[in-house]
């Protein structure tokens, strides 16, 4: 593959600071970027005005940064761990070369980064400190860190790193952190690359590798003795596809161009559904993902919502996960009324394609710049409505996470329809939780910027900021930057004008209140609560949920294909996509979209109403979270604590600290020792994903295979007796 020219302008890299200007040059060494790409990266991260986390004037409802949703991403840091074994006492050194995208803690958008790093449970009398690096959120730190520690201790022992932005005036702010049991270190004896930052919930029990994507790695030039050598590099792992061994690559590399080849044709027979079978009239929205476009059907001249994402800006952001649940979500919303429906998906090798039904109406936000304010009247119906579509998703184990004027649109009879389900949640049943810092910074519930455990109640916050914006015309909290909008969210007395009813007013207090315990619809009986509450006194919902309530407004929709309802600033854009980076296609495993297409039955010939060509994606067997045997996050001596004592054949399966993708397995043996087993995945050559415990057997889900050694024998024990798991 040809290299692309390394030409950029050296007076950019001149402006960046000292640190900046390591990063860029390191980016370049390690092939992750070209000089260009890394500056503009640089450049963008330290005075974009388009990246700023500005939120001045957030209750002008502007469609800025402020009003976007995200997920946090902290950064990585290059650490270079070492153990030199002794008989009583071994030596552990920690160098911390770098930092990388760290997070932006000023208006500024750099940070004042320290890095703390301790072994516990010994916190203060092991604690050492980095220096403080300025004004830049990619710091060289270049330290290096000693302790002693006695063999026996090992066991009980972890390694903490946290960066914090230093302070001399208050007390430092958590930027992210990490935790390596001292036992993994210790038994194998050098560890050196990338590690994710991670909240302070994750950060206190384990660590993430990182694998930065370079550019065409499977040919990265090696200089040897004055001669250029070509050296094979296999292709980065992934949590949700680990890479085969090396022994395994050339069968590996050897698809590459059939699988992308298979993409296209397999886009092409699902259901006779790809980008040409629409012509692409105008632009509805747009952001750093790709478009949503209005498209028409060649053939029936149907109208739809297209939203195109670039599967390079979806990889770059480790969105896949969120992008394949943001499908299975919309395929399940076909069945609520309230909720955007999928009609199909499919894919390019640099594409997905989601194609939806197209609402005409436009989102509620083009509708209160037009009207400033809704009456009581139209926020009691859209508030109703919005709580019929947050229900049923609550009750298919679905968090929304992202409630807010764009996301709800008015269908072109007044009903409104909830939209873009990229933030979605799945697998949380009940009083579930989950952890991910992610919304839009003004809808963002306490307990998510406290990085609390949380669950539904945070869509119930987010409904509260809603209905206050839908009757006052202004939002409830307001700031100049993240951190004084958060303070405001924590602390700030919601007020009110005057002219509000006593009604509406006790109904926005009961859903901002900031203890989710005590929060409007949240609790076993919270959804006769908020149907109880006199604010919907003039809600029939049984009428309501069947749509027989009169909307209280109806957009004027002339022509579906102008999108008069439709910002002029989206919909004079250009409908064509911008060119994929070939390089970046070139190294993305295709594989991890295997099951994104779709094809809704009651579209494209199939009579509306009929059956699905493919099963309801959350009626399906049992996530691994329903097993009672499944502990993600148990480390590896407190399983072993737990399963003393119990039944043999007692056992724990938990996501492997060492050998990211894989699961490791403790099971209660005779004597009350503990067998330890790791199950490993293997990629076949249709891109299916196998999972094995031992060579011959193979299976398609970790339930199949713990199924199978419950009656098949996983070892001998010392008696000689085989023995099985035990659920």
């Amino acid at each position: 593959m040809a290299k692309r020219a390394d030409t950029f302008n050296l007076s950019d890299l001149s402006k960046l600071s000292q640190d900046d200007r390591i990063a860029a040059m390191r980016m370049v060494a390690e092939g992750e970027m070209t000089i260009d790409e890394a500056i503009a990266k640089l450049k963008t991260q330290t005075g974009s005005a388009d990246k700023s986390m500005t939120l001045k004037g957030v209750g002008h409802f502007g469609r800025g940064f402020a009003r976007r949703a995200f997920r946090q991403n902290r950064g990585r840091l290059f650490l270079d761990i070492r153990v030199q074994k002794a008989s009583a006492f071994c030596v552990l050194t920690v160098t911390v070369r770098e930092g990388r995208d760290l997070i932006a803690m000023n208006k500024n958008n750099t940070a004042d980064p320290q890095l703390k790093i301790w072994l516990t449970p010994d916190e203060k009398a092991t604690k050492k400190k980095s220096n403080v690096r300025k004004n830049t959120v990619n710091p060289m730190f270049n330290e290096t860190f000693r302790w002693e520690v006695r063999t026996g201790d090992v066991e009980n022992r972890q390694l903490k790193l946290v960066v914090s932005e230093y302070s001399k005036l208050r007390r430092s702010q958590f930027m992210g952190s990490m935790t390596f049991p001292l036992a993994e270190l210790f038994e194998d004896g050098h560890r050196e690359g990338w590690f994710r930052l991670l909240d302070a919930k994750k950060g206190d029990f384990q660590y993430i590798p990182f694998r930065p994507k370079v550019k065409d790695d499977t040919q990265v030039s090696v200089r040897k003795g004055g001669q250029q050598a070509q050296a094979k590099m296999p292709p980065a792992p992934s949590r949700a596809k680990p890479a085969p061994a090396p022994a395994q690559e050339p069968a590996k590399s050897e698809s590459r161009a059939q699988t992308l080849s298979k993409t296209q044709s397999a886009a092409k027979d699902f259901g006779k559904v790809d980008q040409s079978t629409f012509t692409y009239l105008k632009v509805l929205g747009q952001g750093s993902f790709g478009k949503v476009l209005m498209a028409e059907h060649k053939k029936s001249r149907d109208v739809y919502a297209v939203k195109v994402l670039k599967k390079e800006v979806v990889v770059e952001d480790d969105d896949v996960d969120c992008t394949m649940t943001e499908r299975s979500v919309l395929a399940m919303a076909s069945r609520c009324p309230f909720l955007t429906t999928l009609v199909a998906s499919f894919q390019t090798p640099e594409h997905l394609y989601f194609v939806m039904e197209f609402v005409t109406g436009g989102d509620l936000m083009f509708h209160i710049q037009k009207l400033k304010r809704f009456s009581y009247e139209q926020t009691a119906f859209y508030a109703g409505e919005i709580c019929l579509g947050l229900w049923y998703m609550h009750s298919h184990g679905v968090l929304y996470r992202d409630l807010k004027l764009d996301n709800v649109m008015l269908a072109g009879d007044g009903h409104i329809k909830i939209a873009d389900f990229g933030m979605c949640k799945e697998n949380i049943w009940g009083a579930g939780t989950t952890t991910t810092f992610c919304g839009t910074p003004g809808y963002l519930a306490p307990e998510i910027i406290r990085e609390l455990p949380y669950g539904a109640s945070v869509d119930f916050w987010s409904l509260g900021v809603l209905v206050y914006e839908m009757l006052v015309g202004d939002s409830p909290f307001e700031g100049d930057d993240e951190e004084e909008l958060f303070d405001q969210i924590l602390h700030h007395k919601v007020e009110f004008p005057s002219r509000l009813s006593a009604d509406c007013k006790a109904f926005v207090d009961s859903l901002l209140t900031r203890d989710p315990r005590h929060r409007l619809g949240c609790g076993p009986s919270g959804q006769q609560d908020v149907k109880a509450h006199p604010f919907f006194k003039i809600i029939d919902w049984a009428k309501l949920e069947k749509r027989e309530v009169k909307p209280p407004y109806v957009p004027r929709v002339n022509d579906p294909r102008n999108a008069d309802c439709f910002d002029p600033e989206f919909t004079e854009a250009d409908t064509r996509l911008s060119p994929a980076d070939p390089y970046a296609i070139a190294n993305i495993d295709q594989g991890v979209f295997r099951n994104f297409s779709f094809l809704n039955d009651g579209y494209f010939g199939g009579e509306q109403g009929s059956a699905k060509v493919v099963e309801d994606p959350l009626v399906r067997r049992p996530a691994l979270f329903d097993y009672a045997w499944y502990r993600p996050d148990l480390p590896r001596e407190e399983a072993a604590r737990n399963l003393r004592g119990k039944p043999v054949g007692t056992f724990f399966v938990r996501e492997s600290s060492s050998q990211p993708g894989c699961y490791a397995i403790a099971m209660v043996s005779e004597n009350n020792k503990i067998w330890n087993g790791l199950v490993t995945p293997s990629i076949t050559s249709d891109n299916r994903t196998l999972y094995k415990l031992f060579v011959k057997q193979k299976f398609e889900s970790l339930p199949e295979l713990i199924d199978y050694y419950c009656s098949h024998p996983v070892t001998t024990g010392p008696s000689g007796k085989k023995l099985c798991l035990r659920k």
